[in-house]
């Protein structure tokens, strides 16, 4: 039920009626009646109805109109029927025909008498909660439960509930303070039943307020990661809340895509379920802030971690052939970020490809279609270093996995068949990376999901070192893991 979550909706979604106003072309306005509809995990859409005005930006002869115009409008406000302010932003409008139009925005912020203002909104306050964060980001709200054990004859049970101090886990720096808390509701008054619920939140405040992109790239997505990063699940925002530069510091809720607004309150089986590779409170790991800075470090520099892992954590469970080839360019993508050397390699096998190329074309006597051929078989990437990648993955663990790569049934098969190519697991790796992503053999998907498994546990040890996790933390992930 609705009220055993503390944390709690300003607006439910759903489809609501509702005024905007769009401007005409010259220089007044019209208000118009609409359907907003708000839904979880989508981007807001209001669909418009009334004397809509044409495209401001455009001149038609008189008497003539065309459809559809496609407009753009970076802020576009509108007041709810039953009393709500929202602003929709990034919107584009879609003026399909004659008295209808269409408009997609980017994100909606929902509240009470939201301050007018022309200008697209500066955040200065973040309020997120994440599935799966209960299990990361603080202890348990409850210190001490008391509970009788029996019910005796003329003897009142008694239950108690103890609260975990401090109440609040907080980091900061020069740019945001990052806190970490429990929301709290409890029953009262009630002869009947009694219960104390929490709902975990993060909440961030910015030293300088922030617009909506850089709230998105800066925090949002990389909290979703570091969750997910932290759980093994694909994890999103169950609630997102903001407050605005120059506002009254009321909340405002924010709806748009991966934004569920379904806030939860764990249950301890729920978290029983999760084996959290770190966490982000106690002396021996590493704080939120300082993983959320170490993501936007890394993202900054492009780290290929960031760009191939860092996406595969936020999607579903994909097929073993796409999450294996997946995770193998991970993993030399990663060995190229830390020897410069291998970029120096690519770039002299390529000089002297363009050379040989050019030489071809001054040979006398050679057959056209011997010279064809060569130019076109010439390699523009110099012979694969996977197996050097590998290795260097594996060895640069605080955990030695070369034993799960030697029980895997894969590369057992690959590794008995005499005169072949595999000669150990890394070699055996390299062959079937080279057969998935040629075509030209196949592996049935019980064969490549345990090799994915063990390559996926590399690799997320590895994005967990390059964002601040600590070594101690790694080395007991991957214990537990094999």
């Amino acid at each position: 039920m609705a009220n055993d979550v503390p944390l709690t909706l300003k607006l439910e979604p759903g489809e609501y009626q509702c005024y905007a106003t769009l401007p005409a072309k010259d220089g007044s306005s019209v208000q118009l009646g609409g359907l907003l509809s708000l839904q979880g995990n989508r981007p807001p859409e209001l669909a418009l109805h009334g004397d809509i005005p044409n495209d401001p930006t455009l001149d038609f002869p008189p008497g003539l109109t065309t459809y559809p115009q496609i407009s753009q409008l970076p802020l576009l406000r509108v007041n709810l029927v039953r009393g709500n302010d929202v602003l929709l932003l990034d919107c584009t409008i879609n003026r399909w025909m004659p008295g209808r139009a269409i408009v997609n925005a980017a994100a909606a912020l929902v509240g009470v008498t939201i301050p007018e203002d022309d200008q697209p909104p500066k955040i200065k306050n973040l309020t997120i909660q994440i599935s799966g964060a209960a299990a990361v980001i603080a202890p348990p709200p409850l210190q001490e439960l008391h509970f009788p054990m029996k019910r005796e004859a003329d003897k009142p049970m008694e239950w108690r509930a103890v609260e975990r101090l401090p109440r609040k886990i907080t980091d900061h720096d020069d740019g945001a303070e990052v806190s970490a808390y429990w929301n709290a509701s409890w029953s009262g008054g009630d002869g009947y039943s009694h219960r104390v619920t929490f709902s975990p939140a993060i909440e961030i405040t910015f030293a300088q307020p922030i617009d909506l992109d850089t709230l998105r790239e800066q925090w949002l997505s990389p909290l979703d990661c570091i969750i997910g990063l932290a759980t093994g699940r694909a994890e999103t925002n169950t609630y997102v809340g903001v407050e605005l530069a120059g506002g009254d510091s009321r909340e405002l809720q924010v709806y748009g895509t991966n934004i569920s607004q379904q806030p939860y309150a764990p249950r301890l089986n729920d978290l029983l379920k999760i084996e959290q590779a770190f966490r982000t409170y106690g002396d021996d790991d590493a704080s939120l802030l300082r993983l959320c800075r170490g993501w936007q470090v890394a993202s900054v520099k492009g780290h290929p971690l960031v760009e191939t892992l860092g996406t595969f954590l936020s999607l579903p469970p994909q097929h073993p052939r796409a999450r294996f080839l997946l995770l193998i360019q991970a993993l030399e993508g990663l060995h190229g970020h830390h020897n410069p050397e291998e970029e120096e390699r690519l770039a002299q096998h390529q000089t002297m490809r363009k050379r040989a190329r050019e030489e071809l074309k001054t040979c006398e006597g050679l057959d056209s279609e011997i010279r064809k051929f060569v130019r076109g078989t010439l390699p523009p990437r110099p012979p694969s270093n996977l197996e050097r990648a590998l290795n260097a993955a594996v060895g640069n663990l605080p955990v030695d996995l070369t034993g799960k790569f030697d029980s895997l049934e894969l590369v057992k098969s690959l590794v008995a068949v005499d005169d072949g190519e595999a000669k150990d697991w890394a070699s055996a790796m390299r062959v079937v990376r080279n057969g998935l992503s040629h075509g030209n053999r196949s592996w049935l998907p019980h064969l490549l999901k345990p090799a994915a498994e063990v390559l996926e546990a590399i690799a997320r040890a590895h994005l967990m070192r390059t964002i601040g996790v600590t070594e101690i933390s790694i080395e007991h992930y991957l214990s537990r893991k094999f």
